[in-house]
């Protein structure tokens, strides 16, 4: 059994007293924390194997993007000046439909290389490309390979578009029975659960159907959820017989405390009680909603009554990145313009949010998204010593709205550094990259899509 001790200037345990440690250091033997407080307390219980010393560093819990989708980081930077739709259709689907296999391991390399070197230990990645069945295959064997821990939600539709994504119920149910007895609990890391895309994509008896066997296989059930107001009038106006559409899930019997619901822009406080009262979860993606033009989610009504909010990123062609610490700055910024109330939401409410609440959406709380005895040790370094960082009276105000992602120095995951240094040891970095770079070209040749919008100005030729 190996022992490392992590030191640093402070540790931001998000326990529940919240402390943050002065000169503070983190205990690890094998996966777990087996102990946390001052330095020189630590130093003097336990004999370190590895001490990693960090006298300008902040420790705390790695964070957790609680909604993201990997293959998607293959198109970034397209399409950001086309409306929603055309986006989807026209560039990210547009290209995933010529996909191959190989293509989604390394679309998955990339996006968690990405993640790590920001600091996310954890996330759960909506797969719902399944021109080829194995496709999902190889995103769980990339993400194994880095060494990130993650939630592979297999997501499917039934209807709409496009007809290469659809698939019957016998299918959809025995694809993910597949993928769940192949790799849940995969390294100790993977967990995998089923996904109804949306209301639209798929009809009732489809939508009951994927409910029973998420019941079944009891790791919960996620689904995008009221993300545009087109979306919500359509439903309410041609599915739900009037209902909105978070009263219609609830009709339906989705709603629960293993019910993970990405978006929620467009809810009535009706549906808002809805949530509370059964417990469900939301995942809040301010980035992409702003950069879609899709509204504002009722986030800070949300958590005054108990909700559980967390953050995702989305796809990296939709955000355009995977860095939790923006997504942070973007969050918090966004609900204090939106109502005119600098005080309405603040850095420690969305470093909750980042770690121990998404966690908790993610029905893992009791295991990761803060530093105390007994859980993983899946813990992120931050260098201080910056010019943006300094000074440094208040780290978490500092984490929050002046950070950013390369600070990250150091990600620990079940107890291994996966990255030491801002050296990722788990995977090639250049190889990925270039592998990355060499397929997106292919892509982007073979769909025939044009990756510059009509109003750009500045085109490479």
């Amino acid at each position: 059994m190996e022992t490392i001790i992590v030191e640093g200037k402070y540790v931001a345990t998000i326990d529940p007293t919240r402390r943050i440690i002065q000169d503070g250091a983190v205990v690890i033997e094998n996966d777990k924390i087996i102990d946390v407080g001052k330095s020189h307390d630590m130093r003097r219980k336990h004999k370190g194997d590895r001490i990693l010393e960090g006298p300008h560093h902040m420790v705390m819990p790695g964070f957790v993007d609680v909604h993201t989708h990997l293959f998607q980081c293959l198109s970034r930077g397209f399409g950001e000046n086309l409306t929603s739709e055309e986006w989807l259709f026209k560039c990210t689907l547009g290209m995933a439909k010529c996909m191959k296999r190989e293509d989604f391991m390394w679309a998955a390399k990339l996006n968690t290389l990405e993640m790590i070197k920001s600091g996310t230990t954890n996330f759960a990645d909506s797969h719902f490309i399944h021109i080829d069945k194995q496709s999902i295959d190889n995103i769980v064997k990339g993400v194994l390979k880095t060494g990130i821990r993650a939630t592979i939600v297999r997501s499917t539709q039934n209807r709409y578009q496009p007809e290469e994504f659809l698939e019957d119920i016998g299918t959809a149910k025995r694809e993910t029975r597949r993928v769940y007895d192949q790799y849940n609990g995969a390294e100790g890391r993977i967990t995998v659960v089923p996904e109804i895309l949306t209301v639209i994509e798929a009809d009732e008896e489809f939508i009951i159907e994927m409910k029973a066997l998420a019941l079944e296989l009891g790791n919960g059930l996620h689904m995008h959820v009221a993300e545009h107001w087109d979306e919500y009038v359509y439903i309410k106006n041609k599915i739900s017989s009037g209902l909105g559409e978070i009263e219609y899930i609830d009709k339906l019997g989705l709603l629960n405390d293993k019910f993970l619901m990405a978006h929620v822009v467009w809810a009535t406080p009706k549906e808002i009680l809805l949530i509370k009262k059964a417990d469900a979860k939301v995942a809040h993606n301010a980035v992409t909603n702003q950069r879609g033009n899709d509204g504002v989610a009722p986030v800070p009504l949300m958590r005054t009554l108990g909700i559980t909010v967390g953050i995702g990123c989305d796809g990296a062609s939709s955000n355009n990145d995977q860095d939790m610490i923006k997504a942070m700055k973007m969050c918090a910024m966004m609900h204090k313009l939106h109502n005119c109330n600098s005080a309405i939401i603040d850095a420690e409410d969305v470093v909750e949010m980042a770690t121990i609440d998404g966690a908790r959406a993610l029905r893992m709380g009791d295991k990761v998204g803060s530093i105390e005895v007994g859980k993983k040790a899946d813990l992120i370094v931050i260098d201080l010593k910056k010019p943006h960082l300094t000074p440094c009276a208040r780290p978490i105000s500092n984490l929050v709205y002046s950070a950013n992602g390369s600070d990250v120095v150091t990600t620990i995951v079940d107890g291994k550094i996966i990255m030491e240094n801002r050296v990722v040891k788990t995977v090639d970095e250049e190889e990925i990259i270039e592998k990355a770079s060499s397929i997106t070209k292919r892509l982007v040749e073979e769909s025939g899509i044009n990756v510059f919008a009509a109003r750009d100005r500045f085109k490479v030729c």
